[in-house]
């Protein structure tokens, strides 16, 4: 069967307008959340619009994770995190899917108006009966450090002196890619920097749980122990990255 376009396709020439032979610029220009970085293959996207947050929630009073309208990145709410005033753990929301058949997976999310008295933990787990498999970033507000976390050498500092605006509805993204058929981080974006960490080993042990892959994401205080809010919004997983 012939495959391909006519030269009277998608990429011929026009008088008035252009054709559009990207289908993720397509998405995107009909409002597609996936703006940031385009590769790999989504699996789910949530920009967290539906009166049900479809995420398991690891609170304990006064803390919360809600659905919001204050600060925004994409249509009408967001999710706001805030901390209660304790050192140093903090809400977490994760989701899990059953276990996708690449192991080359990608996480991406956007926060805004981060305090400089938190720290943001982002992670990607994959179970597979046997062990779980852990690729793991933190953003330390305070001291602006960007680190993840080698099974060996323990916390790398991948990037230093970051700032983050602190504007509502101006949120900055954060993707993380890891290789779980080789227990390796792959790359790391932030904001409009990426920057490659394959070199460094994701953190595993022994667990028994059922195959998965999960997202999680975390605030922490620091030893202020100051309560704070931060905004979440438009989380992506995707798998096949390149």
């Amino acid at each position: 069967m012939p495959r391909g376009y006519p030269d009277f396709g998608p990429y011929a020439p026009k008088e008035v307008g252009a054709s559009l032979a990207d289908m993720g610029e397509l998405a995107v220009r009909l409002g597609s959340i996936d703006t940031f970085d385009r590769r790999g293959d989504v699996v789910f996207m949530d920009d967290f619009e539906d009166p049900v947050l479809k995420w398991v929630r690891g609170v304990v009073a006064p803390e919360s994770i809600i659905l919001d309208a204050t600060n925004v990145r994409s249509g009408s709410q967001a999710v706001k995190i805030t901390t209660r005033a304790v050192f140093p753990l903090g809400p977490i929301m994760t989701k899990s899917i059953y276990s996708l058949g690449s192991r080359r997976l990608g996480a991406e999310v956007h926060f805004s108006y981060p305090p400089d008295t938190s720290l943001l933990k982002f992670f990607i787990y994959h179970y597979d009966g046997a062990h779980v498999y852990q690729a793991e970033a933190q953003i330390d507000f305070g001291n602006g450090n960007l680190t993840i976390r080698d099974i060996t050498l323990g916390d790398i500092t991948v990037a230093s002196g970051l700032t983050f605006p602190s504007e509502n509805f101006c949120f900055t993204p954060l993707k993380m890619v890891a290789d779980f058929s080789t227990n390796k981080f792959v790359r790391i974006l932030l904001g409009n920097k990426e920057y490659d960490i394959s070199s460094y080993s994701l953190y595993s042990v022994e667990n028994y749980a059922s195959a998965r892959d999960r997202v999680r994401i975390q605030i922490n205080n620091d030893i202020t122990a100051t309560a704070a809010s931060i905004w979440v919004d438009d989380a992506i997983l995707t798998q096949n990255e390149p």
